[in-house]
């Protein structure tokens, strides 16, 4: 069994912005658990615990959805919280350009049999407020909010495994997927 995931990888420029970024949101040691600067991507689909078969079918359908779509410029652009911003669990950055495509090739790459899942939002996961901290980031997430860590252009995206530790989790990189 193999955590998978597939996502767009950020060029190491943008990386550097958002992880300064990062340190610039006020709150204190320890009441985030921020990404770090090399894990952080764009989540297109997270697939989970997955036997060898269904990595395969799956490694299959992204190979198939590659070749359906051309490289597209991807904006990171707007910071917010999830569920709110009155009660933040979620730190991110947001897609502006971009969003229609990566949206269609998370849809693409997600089983279309399981509806109970949430709707897809892209977005970007800086951090997240951990289990039992209270953070009051509204005046700052709407001061900030219409921040732009920049651009950069989609020419693939990756399935990764994700192996949790005490550390926090390391990424293997399986495959790329090159658009045509």
């Amino acid at each position: 069994m193999a955590r998978v995931f597939f996502a767009l990888e950020l060029p190491d420029d943008l990386r550097r912005q958002i992880a300064f970024l990062q340190q610039e949101i006020p709150v204190k040691p320890g009441e985030v658990k921020w990404v770090e600067k090399n894990n952080l991507h764009i989540t297109l689909y997270f697939a989970g615990e997955v036997d060898t078969s269904t990595l395969q079918q799956l490694l299959k359908r992204a190979e198939d959805t590659a070749t359906h779509l051309k490289p597209f410029t991807a904006v990171i652009k707007g910071i917010g919280a999830f569920p709110a911003l009155s009660r933040p669990q979620v730190l991110w950055l947001g897609i502006e350009e971009g969003r229609t495509e990566i949206t269609s090739l998370a849809k693409m790459l997600t089983e279309t049999k399981d509806r109970s899942k949430k709707p897809f939002v892209p977005h970007l996961t800086m951090g997240r407020v951990r289990a039992g901290k209270k953070v009051d980031l509204k005046q700052f997430l709407q001061q900030a909010g219409d921040y732009k860590a920049g651009s950069f252009l989609v020419t693939k995206f990756c399935c990764f495994q994700s192996k949790l530790t005490p550390q926090g989790p390391i990424y293997t990189k399986i495959k790329e997927f090159f658009l045509q």
